[in-house]
């Protein structure tokens, strides 16, 4: 079990705790024409840098495509967010500092980016895990039909390569946040068992209520 079935249990334990008020998992439809943000240069710093990692990848033009349509979506309802700031807790499994961790680390080695402006009101939970139990994990999902994009053609040896390359960028994310003056959490996922930690996690958001 993973971040995603994580977010799953803290999402039920929040329902129980507000009689299932204000809890959202998925974000509606982002209108045009909202106002400008006051993080608008960091957004669009962040980006152009995934841009053009994107487009300087190895990856086939259908997968850049892709790729940079889903981090889009994504881009679009964090500002969304942070922009209306909707009352309640809003749970996400792949949020900004999860699709575009590599532009934002690219940015802040490269300038003087500062993420204070976009990480107000947030609790960060990096999850990790053993690399060789995250390997295991994707051939199995793999096995059922699931696929993920980046594994593709990627044998178990370069899978377990990309799993550690991307455990060490996400510990370095999360000393970064913790710099900029960041909540965060840390939770180790390896043996799969997310209710004790999904509490840790509940109890966090309560304190910061």
């Amino acid at each position: 079990m993973g971040k995603t079935t994580l977010a799953e249990v803290i999402c039920k334990s929040l329902e129980v705790k507000t009689g299932g008020q204000h809890i959202f998992t998925e974000n509606p439809d982002v209108p045009v024409g909202l106002p400008m943000h006051p993080a608008s240069e960091t957004y669009i710093r962040i980006l152009k840098e995934a841009v053009r990692l994107r487009l300087d990848s190895s990856f086939t033009l259908s997968v850049k495509v892709k790729s940079l349509e889903q981090l889009l979506v994504v881009l679009n309802q964090d500002i969304f967010l942070t922009s209306t700031r909707p009352k309640g807790v809003i749970i996400r499994d792949d949020g900004l500092f999860h699709g575009f961790r590599t532009s934002i680390l690219s940015c802040m080695r490269d300038s003087q980016l500062t993420l204070r402006d976009v990480i107000k009101d947030r609790l960060f939970v990096w999850c990790f895990a053993d690399p060789e139990v995250i390997v295991d994990r994707v051939l199995k999902r793999e096995q059922l039909g699931v696929r993920r994009m980046w594994a593709e053609k990627l044998s178990k040896t370069e899978i377990f390569h990309k799993v550690t390359q991307d455990n060490e960028e996400s510990r370095v994310m999360s000393m970064r946040l913790l710099e900029e003056g960041a909540s965060l959490i840390e939770l180790d996922l390896t043996d799969g068992e997310v209710e004790n930690l999904a509490t840790t996690v509940v109890a966090r958001i309560d304190g910061m209520s």
